[in-house]
């Protein structure tokens, strides 16, 4: 069965049809996914992983939903709501993480390759980031960071500002937790404020193209922007390697691509 579509200015409305077929559960770089091929789909819709049938599908049943799909010369691009689909994503991206784990050896590996990537010498900035929850733990490279006499600065929420502040950190003295739970150096008059050279993003998903997916406040996203604005920038994620996704993500105006990201088995750049 077809899918309708009709055209609006520049985008096509597709009202996807009825189909209650069977559907496969790969696993594809550990990231778990629900596919239901049938040919009357958009490609990007047919390679999509779990998350989009759980926005506009359901689990096995296409039932009619609207989605609007902008046509361009590279492939079809989901832009319904992209605030909206970013957060179904984020709580599907969450769910994952928890399962996610790296023991001593990942993290060996995951310094092995962050460093022979990023030449971090006395001197050079590095911004970090001290893990909650589930995040991936930088902790063993901010250890490194510190031994190599680089400057270490973790980043310090500021009330009305999504740009992000950086203040030095030597492993002393003892981090205080700021806005949304995020860990940073006492600030108070002996603060000593940096501005990065390196930038160590967490996420918690990322694409083929080096775009992420964070927590939705748009704090990195900011912050990279006016740093890039100012200076020669390298921007890099740091993650699971199942983290990644078979599918780009939805990408904003604002939404800022990183240069490289590093995971325990590899490195990817970005041009």
């Amino acid at each position: 069965m077809q899918g309708q579509s009709v055209r609006r200015g520049t985008l096509h409305i597709w009202r996807p049809p009825v189909y209650t077929g069977p559907r496969r559960i790969p696993y594809v770089h550990g990231l778990r996914g629900t596919f239901v091929s049938y040919e009357c789909l958009p490609y990007i819709l047919r390679q999509c992983a779990d998350v989009f049938f759980r926005t506009f599908c359901g689990f096995s049943q296409i039932q009619g939903s609207i989605v609007k799909i902008k046509v361009d010369y590279r492939a079809f691009c989901i832009v319904s709501e992209i605030a909206e689909l970013k957060a179904d994503m984020r709580r599907e991206a969450l769910r994952q993480r928890a399962s996610m784990r790296a023991d001593a050896d990942d993290m060996e590996a995951f310094c092995d390759h962050f460093f022979g990537a990023v030449d971090v010498g006395e001197g050079l900035v590095v911004s970090a980031y001290w893990p909650k929850g589930r995040e991936f733990n930088a902790g063993p490279a901010i250890e490194e960071i510190l031994k190599r006499r680089a400057i270490l600065g973790l980043p310090v929420v500021e009330k009305d500002s999504r740009i992000l502040k950086f203040a030095a950190w030597s492993g002393e003295p003892p981090l205080v937790p700021g806005p949304f739970g995020v860990m940073h150096p006492p600030v108070d008059e002996r603060t000593c404020w940096v501005e990065p050279d390196v930038v160590i993003v967490p996420l918690l998903a990322f694409d083929r193209r080096g775009y992420r997916l964070g927590y939705g406040g748009g704090y990195f996203d900011a912050t990279l922007s006016g740093l890039r604005a100012r200076k020669k920038l390298l921007a890099v994620g740091v993650g699971y390697a199942q983290q990644a996704c078979l599918f780009n993500l939805p990408a904003d105006e604002h939404d800022q691509r990183l240069d490289m990201i590093v995971t325990p088995q590899q490195v990817l750049r970005f041009e």
